[in-house]
């Protein structure tokens, strides 16, 4: 038997396109921190070749990251170093986060053996084109077939990805509730170090189409016209904000308005920097950002059709239809509950609590476990 498995701890593998700074990559570090006193480990099976920012930190906690290889001709998923990995290692639990193409290592670890297989879906998908949706739905067939368990950060989610009405699981996407607090230190040396005066008007999102910074520009233009403000968009480095989004904001007038800052390691602190926290979505899975936002004290103002209820952890997010002008974006921003430390943590002691989830989690995990051990034992 593996050495793996001689141990008290549980070892969960946990597949992942990158452990770059990204919203997957944070939600599985902020869990393996926790996680770590449950007796349970991550481990991590990477399809990025490159070390992501979060590795060494991971590492710490006792995690082992393979970096998957692909061989000629594997175009889709490095089947062969998977199939490798599991047979070497003997994981009772593997854990997908790879979206539409998690059927690939959910096959593998089926033909392997691995007791627990568990599809995650992350991401809600709104309409889509007509090519497009037969291939979510064949893929979606393909990871029904090849999981044994179906979890999502919100049903909205699970219910995009899976399409059909099964079983699903809600793993929170759950945070540090007091590493968001709001600290007026930060956002007194933030402010002065970038510049900003006014109203702060804030986004922490990847560079990707889905955030749908446009209407979010426009929103902030229609803000600047009656007050005046800054717009911090943290996750968005120089290159990208020359190449999608300098022309229109020069045509709007806001550009010298806009500080763009690449993904931060410590991304907490920037949110006391902020005012108030703007998701225009096109589709979130949850909108981790806005939770931590919320536990920030920020007041959110979130696309109706992209970020699901689930998200309002405080009960004052408001929700806007993408249908919606600019000009009623920037009203919702600009009526934004304020910030106050009466308000106390929303987050604290809820469901996306780390702390809550963590012991959840655990939980889940150990139970499935358990239930594979007995079903192979014959009990």
């Amino acid at each position: 038997m593996s050495r793996r498995f001689d141990e008290d701890r549980l070892h969960v593998l946990q597949v992942v396109s990158n452990l770059g700074i990204g919203g997957i990559q944070t939600l599985l570090l902020n869990y393996a921190r926790q996680l770590e006193l449950q007796g349970v480990v991550f481990d991590f099976a990477v399809l990025d070749s490159e070390k992501g920012q979060l590795e060494d930190e991971l590492s710490s906690l006792g995690s082992r990251i393979t970096h998957l290889l692909r061989e000629p001709g594997e175009k889709l998923f490095p089947g062969n170093s998977f199939e490798k990995l599991l047979v070497g290692e003997r994981y009772e639990i593997v854990h997908t986060h790879t979206d539409l193409w998690e059927f690939a290592p959910l096959h593998i670890a089926k033909r392997c053996g691995v007791p627990v297989r568990i599809a995650h879906a992350h991401m809600y998908k709104a309409k889509t084109d007509l090519l497009r949706g037969a291939l979510r739905a064949y893929c979606a067939r393909r990871i029904r077939a090849n999981a044994t368990d179906f979890w999502c950060c919100s049903e909205w989610a699970g219910e995009s990805l899976f399409k059909q009405q099964i079983d699903l699981h809600v793993m929170y996407n759950a945070i540090d509730p007091g590493r968001f607090a709001f600290d007026e230190t930060a956002r007194r040396d933030l402010r002065e170090r970038l510049g900003i005066d006014g109203l702060c008007v804030g986004h922490v999102g990847r560079q990707s189409e889905e955030k749908n910074r446009p209407l979010l520009l426009r929103a902030f233009a229609e803000v600047v016209r009656q007050v005046p403000a800054t717009l911090l968009l943290v996750g968005c480095d120089e290159g990208y904000y020359e190449r999608e989004l300098s022309a229109l904001a020069f045509s709007l007038g806001i550009d010298p308005n806009v500080i763009c800052l690449p993904p931060q390691a410590e991304v907490a602190r920037f949110y006391s920097a902020m005012d108030v926290f703007c998701l225009p979505s096109r589709f979130e899975g949850l909108g981790i950002v806005a939770i931590e936002a919320q536990a920030n004290g920020l007041g959110v103002v979130a696309s109706m059709e992209g970020v699901p209820k689930e998200a309002d952890v405080s009960g004052s997010m408001d929700f806007v239809s993408l249908q919606a002008g600019a000009k009623e974006w920037a009203d919702a921003l600009m009526k934004a509950p304020c910030r106050t430390s009466e308000k106390g943590n929303p987050v604290a002691g809820s469901p996306y609590d780390i702390a809550v989830a963590a012991k959840r989690l655990a939980d889940d995990y150990r139970r499935l476990a358990d239930s594979a051990r007995r079903r192979r034992e014959g009990l």
